[in-house]
């Protein structure tokens, strides 16, 4: 089953790798700042880091900045491992719920599309979200709070 995704917009980010990664995990950030100035800093060679996907908080937009196939650089830990999101705002402020909406459209069509198990919970007024290892055992890398 399709799942309808925000506008895609490509601008090219020269900040990765361009070798395959192994596509097993879905990483979320927060931008820690807004959508425009994000993109903007990501796509110069000095910020020496980068993602696959940015996500306006209204939900209507996305930009890709690295292609899916190739390792963004996120997170050096989990770079190799999976497609990388960073979404508009601040963590302190934590996600609306129409973020949280475009946000699951966004992870699950690249679920989908890399054949990833689906693997989320719930803790409270946070999200869970987590990935299967490699040997199968249930990891958690990150709680999202809600507004």
């Amino acid at each position: 089953m399709p799942f309808p995704m925000p506008a895609l917009k490509q601008v090219p980010s020269p900040n990765y790798t361009p070798t395959a990664i192994a596509h097993d995990l879905v990483i979320v950030h927060m931008m820690e700042g807004s959508y425009a100035g994000s993109v903007s800093w990501l796509c110069q060679k000095q910020a020496n880091a980068s993602a696959h996907l940015c996500l306006k908080a209204d939900g209507f937009e996305v930009t890709q900045l690295v292609p899916l196939q190739h390792r963004a650089w996120a997170q050096c830990a989990f770079n190799g491992r999976g497609v990388s999101i960073e979404c508009e705002g601040f963590t302190a402020k934590g996600f609306t719920d129409t973020t949280m909406t475009a946000l699951a459209r966004c992870t699950a069509a690249a679920g989908l599309r890399h054949s990833l198990p689906a693997c989320a919970g719930r803790k409270g007024s946070r999200i869970l979200f987590a990935s299967r290892s490699r040997r199968g055992r249930r990891r958690t890398h990150r709680h999202l709070r809600r507004q």
